[in-house]
């Protein structure tokens, strides 16, 4: 009998801090003071953190906290938990989380407005953060689609290569050319553009080709922006050739006479991860 009441007690517990973290993290995505959002995101990321750290964790799906994204490969071997914290105007701050059944690391609180370079190798517990969005596999490589804004008037999407050697991990491997016939290659593919745009990365599934929009730089509409870069509608790809993404500079011939520009989303429309953006 003292053993059933410990179960249900244990029982009870874990399902209000199941609350308790479902509450923060609705405050943290859709309350409309910056200062609400950044209190509820610090309860949010203690009550979390300390639920991934139980025994079995991995093997929980979290599907009632519908305001972060969790994403996993195919084969379903580790997964990236990633969220935003908007603060005050122009402030962005993310959290991504790697876990596998062995491992368990966590980014910082570095600046989201920190650019890595194409080159850099970035410990994934000093990587600035942002919104993953997909994981795939090529090859031997992970490979994660992520997304953040910079600040308020710029966006960013990047490819980035996962590693994980002796339980440590980081973003960024030589895979991707730089151009058609170079013989250089790069650690990521980076897209920085405006924010009032929205720019593809994505997976062309039928044929494993990593399809993005070309940007050609303009003179930012947002005031004060200044130079930015939009997609003018053509497109580039990568497009794996034994070990590494090789460089296909243009796509399509097609292109558009006046660079797309993102719309005011619509009643119903759908966010990057295919939810609701309830407008």
């Amino acid at each position: 009998m003292r053993l059933f009441w410990s179960i249900c007690f244990a029982l009870s517990v874990s399902l209000v801090i199941g609350q308790e973290m479902k509450f923060y993290a609705d405050v943290m995505v859709n309350a409309a003071d910056p200062e609400h959002r950044k209190l509820a995101a610090k309860g949010f990321e203690d009550l979390f953190t300390a639920s991934l750290a139980e025994k079995g964790s991995f093997e929980r799906d979290y599907a009632e906290l519908e305001w972060i994204s969790i994403q996993y490969p195919a084969d379903r071997s580790f997964r990236i938990i990633s969220w935003q914290i908007k603060g005050a105007e122009g402030e962005y701050d993310y959290r991504s989380i790697y876990q596998s059944p062995e491992i368990m690391a966590m980014t910082g609180s570095q600046s989201s407005s920190t650019l890595e370079g194409d080159y850099d190798e970035v410990a994934f517990a000093e990587w600035a953060g942002g919104l993953v969005y997909k994981i795939f596999k090529q090859g031997d490589h992970y490979i994660a689609f992520t997304f953040r804004y910079l600040d308020e008037q710029t966006k960013l999407k990047t490819c980035e290569v996962i590693n994980v050697l002796e339980e440590q991990v980081s973003l960024g491997f030589p895979l991707f050319q730089e151009e058609e016939g170079s013989t250089n290659y790069k650690n990521r593919i980076v897209l920085r553009y405006s924010a009032d745009a929205n720019a593809t990365l994505a997976l062309q599934e039928e044929s494993s080709r990593i399809v993005y929009d070309n940007l050609i730089p303009v003179m930012g509409r947002m005031p004060g922006q200044g130079p930015t870069q939009v997609p003018d509608g053509s497109y580039k790809a990568y497009s794996l050739e034994g070990e590494k993404y090789k460089a296909i500079d243009k796509l399509f011939d097609q292109v558009m006479d006046t660079p797309p520009r993102a719309q005011r989303p619509t009643k119903g429309g759908k966010d990057l991860f295919g939810r609701s953006n309830g407008n």
